[in-house]
């Protein structure tokens, strides 16, 4: 038996049909980032979870790239990736 340490990789999501993870769809609202994903689940994820977006100005929310397996606000520099969207990981 071996053991090893376990470490969270900084790579996308990976495994079997990983691709229905992907967003195809992102909106931006007041209070919340709604993600489509590719297998058409619906997530709301409040922008609580992320200061840096709750604090942004309207235009600047809308600012994004959606670019699948992350979502990336260009006036902002940040982004938020898919694996935070699906896992409810966040620095809240």
């Amino acid at each position: 038996m071996t053991t090893g340490k376990i470490t969270e990789s900084v790579q996308p999501y990976s495994g079997l049909y990983a691709d229905r993870n992907d967003a195809i769809d992102v909106q931006v609202t007041a209070s919340h980032v709604i993600v489509t994903t590719r297998d058409q689940r619906v997530i709301h994820v409040p922008i609580a979870w992320f200061p840096w977006l709750e604090n942004a100005t309207p235009d600047q929310r809308q600012d994004f790239e959606n670019h699948h397996t992350s979502i990336h606000w260009n006036s902002l520099d940040e982004g938020v990736s898919m694996q935070v969207v699906l896992l409810g990981r966040h620095d809240g």
